[in-house]
């Protein structure tokens, strides 16, 4: 209510404006209930006739990337940060995160790096971001020779998976009628050459199914008018060939204030164990993989599948392989490629070793889940493949199959008694600096150098506004725009390389520095000196003061010669030639991460 409030004070007092609360509050209320197409219609509405207000554009970007329709999201968001450039940290996290699931690595660590420059406020974010900028030194992911191919018997837009069951095949998910994530996910089975519904629902979302007897099955339902709604577990009876309506299922292994979803059952030992991810007290955080075992028919109290299988993050669609004592299951936590992958993990009596992802092309940076082997075959969804709908396109799940007899990548895990040596990382980073600065005997660091520099951008864009004019005016104020947004970039990304080169000094590496200054040729030489040497001494302090003390042996510096022009009597002080001269001022940092034990004396 606050923004739209805030949103109507910004609107002339005309008919629209008049309506536009109403509006905008429609368009809230289906964002709430999760029916993103109605909310796009109203947010296209209000911009129909009114093109000027942002909050809308974040809206509508928020809106596409929750539909899944990511293309229509990075179009919106890329022309809205454009045009209110740094005002809306969020924008520029939303973009890293469709940029990292379309693949687009290196625009989406820039996202990333421009969200944490504007100082956002959400924790969460912030750590997300941190942490997705740190992947490629973190995670490594190599390539199978698997060609898995897209399973086209059902008709579902959406897919949430493959089930058997008493010979059938049955298949979850949204069919195709509609385009909002919001039509009712249906359980329909392939019998007789054709496709069945099993129940005849048209007001509820119906997911999972796991048979825990030879005629009951648990299923979960929710309504799907309110996305919001926790899933409740039902069962149904299956008599004669035929499936009963759903019942309530009771039970004191399920928490009623808590999810419970995709239950799976299996023989292990000589006794059932039901596996499902539920955020039940006791777990790590999110959702986590729980156990019950079932003795003389009865489910025991469930117990967490340990450390080795969960996380901060969620995991979820747990597939257990008796012929192989696996434990297979989805989950977003800090080391996937993107979103949710694949993990499987070695059981030993239910002493879970740590888990290992499933390699590319099955993992991708998109969502991977509802892993199961039926027969000799694996199954699975990913949303990597756009599906043309309605004149656009839609993330949706596909299921997606291939051989196990092809699944080199677990039998080299099975038999690989090395660790996959890390490469070194290098990275470079250009710092920016005002005219003439630091003074010398400046007790500023970097970073308050840094902020002082980004504030006098103003200033030099009026400085010459008014002296210009066409297309001198637009590259003068454009080139202005550029290069603090450039500067900006730079800036962010060397802060995060402080915090991941403190990680990886706390695990033992070593870091090697080089910093190069440069300056412009509007001073003397001599003066140009001393100016590059105080800069490549600040940037120096800098890295120390950023690191503790108890690492400092760890990091060797070496100063390169500095970069002085020769002093010009034809310089002038011209509008394109002083914005030519800033981006000579600055320190060169080029460093190296050394994956290894061993230690580097420091340069002091």
């Amino acid at each position: 209510m606050k923004i739209a409030l805030i949103l109507l004070l910004c609107i002339s007092y005309s008919a629209f404006g008049q309506n536009f609360q109403k509006i905008f509050d429609e368009a809230e209320q289906n964002m709430q209930e999760g029916n993103y197409s109605e909310a796009i219609t109203y947010y296209n509405e209000i911009i129909d006739f009114e093109h000027n207000i942002p909050i809308v554009y974040l809206r509508i970007g928020q809106a596409y990337f929750l539909n899944l329709e990511y293309n229509k999201a990075l179009t919106v968001l890329r022309q809205f940060v454009q045009e209110y450039p740094h005002k809306y940290p969020e924008a520029y996290f939303q973009l890293g995160e469709i940029n990292s699931l379309l693949g687009n690595t290196i625009e989406a660590q820039k996202n990333f790096a421009l969200f944490l420059s504007l100082k956002p406020q959400n924790t969460h974010y912030i750590s997300k971001a941190e942490f997705e900028l740190q992947k490629d030194m973190c995670s490594i992911h190599s390539a199978s020779d698997i060609a898995p191919s897209q399973d086209t018997i059902s008709n579902f837009i959406h897919n949430y998976g493959i089930y058997t069951f008493d010979s059938l095949i049955i298949y979850n998910g949204i069919s195709s009628h509609n385009d909002s994530l919001l039509s009712p996910a249906q359980i329909i089975m392939k019998k007789n050459g054709g496709l069945e519904k099993i129940i005849s629902d048209s007001a509820s979302h119906i997911s999972d199914f796991c048979p825990i007897s030879a005629d009951t099955i648990l299923i979960n339902i929710r309504s799907y008018s309110d996305i919001n709604s926790f899933p409740e577990t039902h069962f149904i009876k299956y008599t004669s060939g035929n499936f009963s309506n759903p019942q309530k299922y009771t039970s004191h292994i399920l928490d009623e204030k808590a999810v419970a979803i995709h239950f799976f059952i299996d023989s292990i030992a000589n006794s059932q164990y039901l596996f499902f991810s539920s955020d039940r007290k006791g777990g790590f955080g999110g959702m986590d993989i729980w156990i019950s075992e079932r003795k003389d028919g009865i489910f025991h109290e469930p117990f967490n599948a340990g450390e080795g299988i969960n996380t901060e993050g969620d995991e979820i669609c747990p597939f257990y392989d008796s012929h192989k004592q696996k434990l297979y299951f989805s989950s977003n936590r800090h080391t996937t490629i993107g979103g949710f992958d694949i993990f499987y993990a070695q059981d030993s009596a239910f002493s879970f070793e740590y888990a290992q992802s499933i390699d590319a092309p099955i993992n991708s940076s998109f969502n991977e889940y509802y892993y199961k082997i039926i027969n000799d075959t694996a199954y699975y969804c990913s949303n990597n493949r756009a599906k043309k709908f309605r004149n656009s396109d839609f993330y949706f799940n596909s299921l997606y199959r291939y051989p196990i007899s092809n699944k080199k990548m677990e039998e080299q895990a099975d038999t690989q008694t090395t660790q996959t040596e890390i490469q070194d990382s290098t990275f470079s980073y250009t710092l920016f600096y005002d005219h003439n600065k630091p003074y010398p005997a400046s007790t500023k660091s970097y970073t308050e150098l840094f902020e002082d520099y980004i504030s006098t951008k103003p200033q030099l864009q009026k400085s010459e506004y008014f002296t210009l004019n066409g297309i001198k005016k637009q590259v003068y104020l454009q080139s202005i725009k550029s290069f603090f947004n450039a500067a900006e970039l730079e800036y962010s990304q060397y802060i995060l390389f402080l915090k991941r080169g403190t990680s990886a000094l706390s695990q033992g590496h070593t870091i090697s520095i080089q910093i190069q200054a440069s300056t412009s040729k509007s001073g003397s030489e001599e003066s140009n000196e001393i100016i590059a040497s105080q800069r490549v001494e600040n940037i120096k302090k800098h890295i120390f003061q950023s690191i503790p003390e108890s690492y400092h042996s760890q990091i060797s510096v070496e100063i390169v010669p500095s970069i002085i022009p020769k002093h010009s009597a034809a310089y002038s002080h011209d509008v394109q030639q002083s914005a030519q001269e800033s981006m000579k001022r600055y320190v060169q940092v080029s460093a190296t991460i050394h994956y290894s034990d061993s230690q580097s004396s420091i340069s002091r």
